[in-house]
């Protein structure tokens, strides 16, 4: 299955390339990433023209800092022979353009317990490479903005906006809450980077003055990656 090659970033970038015999490798030193959104560790690399002439296909392997990759299994590879961790199968992917040089590392629904030091290791016949490790932290979950477009005068519509943080993989859901039932339309930018629920004829009530509007963002799926988060917010309505 072909894995889409852009995701949301939210790191800084700090670019290091290491050299030894020809060997080279393009990747962050250390990023970090809002938990229950994605992550695309980028990662570029070369290796001597005398490797290229080793039989047998090129591979790809990301381990977490400290095992061993002879017999640990890998969080993520294109050998369809190597194990891999239990959880990393449905949560993180090798970029599929390894032969272009591309051994970025993309992983969904980022969970504290991905707050760790990462390193690639390529092998192309009976010849190998270690590169550096990159490490990952993991922040808090942004929350939602609620945005109001024109003035709250009860009977007058209004336009409510709640844009959240989200990830091309795996849209988040959101939902308001309030004191009666409010519903919108769901819109993304083109780069998937935000996801905005948007009420466009919301009609305020006198009786909603002083009532709080919530807007809630859950990723994830199941009890142990569920990720919430809300943003709640005072409605001061205007009877003139």
């Amino acid at each position: 299955m072909r894995r889409r090659q852009h995701m949301w970033k939210a790191f800084s970038f700090l670019s290091c390339c290491v050299q030894c015999n020809e060997f080279k490798l393009y990747a962050p030193d250390a990023m970090s990433v809002p938990k229950g959104l994605c992550v695309a560790i980028p990662c570029y690399f070369k290796y001597p023209e005398s490797h290229r002439n080793f039989s047998g296909p090129l591979y790809g392997y990301w381990y977490e800092k400290g095992r061993n990759p002879n017999r640990d299994p890998a969080l993520a590879t294109n050998d369809g022979n190597k194990p891999l961790v239990p959880d990393a199968r449905v949560r993180f992917y090798l970029s599929d353009k390894l032969e272009e040089g591309n051994c970025s590392l993309f992983v969904t629904d980022v969970q504290q317990s991905d707050q760790k030091d990462y390193f690639f290791r390529m092998q192309k016949g009976h010849g190998y490479n270690y590169f550096p490790s990159t490490s990952v932290r993991v922040t808090e979950t942004p929350k939602p903005e609620i945005q109001i477009l024109g003035k709250l005068q009860a009977g007058q519509p209004v336009s409510l906006t709640c844009t959240v943080a989200s990830c091309p993989w795996k849209s988040p859901q959101i939902s308001w809450e309030f004191t009666r039932r409010i519903s919108g339309t769901l819109s993304s930018l083109s780069d998937g980077t935000k996801l905005s629920n948007v009420v466009p004829n919301f009609v305020p009530l006198a009786a909603d003055n002083g009532q709080f509007l919530t807007c809630k963002v859950t990723y994830g799926s199941g009890s142990a990656s569920l990720v919430i988060s809300e943003k709640r917010i005072h409605l001061n309505v205007s009877c003139e």
